[in-house]
């Protein structure tokens, strides 16, 4: 162990993570309220306000809504599933591996489509994801996407990870998902920059029954963070997701501006952690060791919207 604790990608995978850390003054009062805290027993969160409250501190509507916390986006939907039990799960191709792992654990068959069309087959016992916006590419109209669901009478659950969710973020995705009836999920990974805290957070809206939330999913570490940014009102957490949102949607457009300045071809940019460009031979020559994720049956490489990323990409002609 030596007190870093940075996850590293394997070469050709990227997190798109944020890359500023917490401030020191947040961080000093949530060591307060661990160190405060016993560890002898099991800990947890009153799901019946903090759900909420985290969902309002990002300025997301809760009304009509369930909310529960989890230990990230994934456990949320891995908890939704398990509850739910739908015959099958319905992805987008090419998005977060997450998707997977959650149809194994959960013993749900899983199908990618590529575009509306492949949604025809979809049921009312099913549950179609829709990622808003996509990674590493919209696979189609999210419109045309809950317009095939709703033929189906198939429930949809939006995942909304890499949408910002300060007021602006938030307002298009609680809109969203309300006209549409979807159940949605955020996580603390992006929308707060907080990948190292794993928060996640359901809002139920959708067809089926409530998802039954593990009360003891969350540890003391968690729970003081949480704690921490609802104090106050919540004021941390919309100063917190107020300054990612700024910060990233600069590096996006500067990358994005650098891109094509050097000639690239950028197929995709609804999404501000990242940038898609076409390269069907990327190499670390051009891009470095990490901050990039190669697609190769697709001849595209997402590339990080971050500030060692938008430096390089800015020398690059």
């Amino acid at each position: 162990m030596t007190g870093s604790y940075d996850l590293v990608p394997p070469p050709g995978v990227s997190f798109a993570t944020h890359g500023s850390d917490l401030g020191s003054s947040l961080k000093e009062r949530v060591a307060q309220l661990v160190l405060s805290a016993p560890w002898n027993p099991y800990v947890g969160v009153d799901v019946r306000t903090a759900g909420p409250a985290l969902a309002q501190g990002l300025k997301i509507d809760v009304e009509g809504t369930r909310s529960s916390i989890h230990r990230g986006a994934e456990a949320a939907l891995r908890a939704l599933v398990a509850t739910r039990k739908p015959a099958r799960m319905f992805v987008p191709a090419n998005a977060y591996p997450g998707f997977g792992r959650t149809a194994a654990a959960t013993r749900t068959p899983i199908l990618r489509y590529r575009d509306a069309k492949d949604l025809e087959s979809a049921r009312r016992d099913d549950v179609v994801v829709i990622t808003l916006p996509g990674s590493p590419v919209d696979v189609d109209d999210v419109g045309n996407l809950f317009a095939a669901s709703v033929r189906c009478h198939a429930p949809v659950v939006m995942d909304a990870t890499f949408a910002l969710l300060d007021a602006e973020g938030a307002a298009a995705v609680t809109e969203t998902a309300r006209s549409n009836g979807a159940d949605l999920i955020v996580s603390a990974s992006k929308s707060l920059g907080l990948a190292g805290v794993r928060l996640g957070l359901l809002l139920g809206r959708g067809q089926g029954k409530e998802t039954e939330a593990n009360p003891m999913e969350l540890d003391v570490f968690q729970c003081a963070v949480l704690e921490a940014l609802l104090e106050n009102g919540g004021r941390a957490i919309a100063d917190r997701a107020a300054s990612v949102a700024r910060r990233q949607r600069s590096l996006h457009a500067r990358l994005v501006n650098a891109l094509r300045k050097s000639g690239a071809d950028v197929v995709h940019d609804g999404n501000a952690f990242a940038v898609t460009i076409r390269d069907p031979a990327p190499d670390e020559g051009r891009y470095g060791a990490s901050g990039w994720k190669g697609y190769p049956r697709l001849g595209l490489v997402r590339l990080d919207a971050s500030e060692a990323m938008t430096v390089r990409m800015e020398a690059t002609r």
